[in-house]
């Protein structure tokens, strides 16, 4: 929405010249999902008012992170968008 501060979660660095709260998270899973929820948290804590999170591989090895992260977006009641 305009004028609404976003964050996000993504395993690359953020392109040059991006300005906002950006998180680069681990690229292997059992990091990642060690990481996940204290990241989420920092984000939030931060005052974003949504947080984007960059689509995961979609592969076996990432599926039990990717459903967390669908528990977690539920639980904020926010839509999730998998598109």
């Amino acid at each position: 929405a305009a004028g609404s501060e976003a964050a996000v979660m993504a395993l690359q660095s953020p392109p040059q010249g991006f300005g906002g709260r950006w998180s680069v998270m681990p690229a292997e899973p059992g990091e990642y999902g060690r990481q996940l929820y204290a990241t989420l948290r920092e984000l939030d804590a931060l005052g974003a008012d949504f947080i984007v999170v960059e689509a995961l591989p979609a592969v076996a090895e990432w599926s039990a992170i990717a459903d967390r992260l669908g528990r977690a977006a539920v639980g904020s009641g926010a839509e999730q968008d998998e598109t």
